[in-house]
């Protein structure tokens, strides 16, 4: 699926299996009172309110998250009460970021109703994720997440257990973080292929992944 926005403010979504959506976003601003999204229940809440009735048929979410550039429909019941919806996202993970978009599916194409962007669930606990791409060359993205406000560490050690990099050594937020290694090292020198680990040190907790670099 690929999404572009005219000068008209119609957002074309292209979606290879089932065809080209029309976003006019304009003609539906006026319903909508009011949205959010949050942390609850496990998942990712949307709940917003319009000035009409909408039945739920015709109402549909999207959701993108970090890594990609294209919105695909969630598999979520979508509830309401009168003028008011809520739909809990459950299939979200708590170390990625999202975007959202829910919309009114009409003969005509579908109408955007609103846009969130940027959420993420706060872990209950430390995780770190695999590096991607894996192997790389010339560089590699880390993701991690923190339940809290902690001082965090990530170092890159070669397969020696010698320091190569420290990527961060600062106080971070809880919830989601990433950070990049170019293949250097302290120096800002190239270091040869190989394997190296990285070491997530948060609090009292540690955890490290194993990751190929390869010239």
């Amino acid at each position: 699926m690929g999404v572009c926005v005219s000068p008209a403010e119609i957002i074309y979504v292209a979606d290879g299996a089932d065809g080209i959506y029309i976003l006019n976003s304009f003609l539906v601003a006026v319903l909508v009172q009011s949205y959010s999204a949050s942390a609850a229940d496990g998942g990712i809440r949307l709940d917003w309110e319009l000035t009409e009735t909408i039945p739920v048929s015709d109402l549909c979410v999207l959701r993108k998250d970090a890594r990609v550039v294209d919105y695909v429909m969630i598999d979520a019941v979508i509830e309401t009460d009168g003028h008011r919806y809520r739909v809990l996202d459950k299939s979200c993970r708590p170390s990625m970021s999202y975007s959202y978009r829910a919309v009114i599916a009409g003969e005509d194409g579908s109408s955007l109703l609103f846009e969130i962007e940027d959420i993420s669930l706060v872990p209950g606990r430390i995780s770190l994720d695999q590096n991607y791409p894996n192997p790389f060359n010339p560089s590699t993205t880390i993701d991690y997440c923190i339940p809290e406000r902690m001082r965090v560490r990530l170092y890159v050690y070669d397969s020696a257990g010698r320091l190569v990099s420290k990527l961060v050594d600062r106080v971070e937020r809880g919830g989601h973080h990433s950070a990049t290694w170019d293949g250097t090292g302290s120096g800002n020198e190239p270091v040869s292929s190989g394997i190296y680990f990285y070491r997530l040190e948060a609090g009292k907790k540690l955890a490290s992944r194993k990751m190929i670099l390869l010239r």
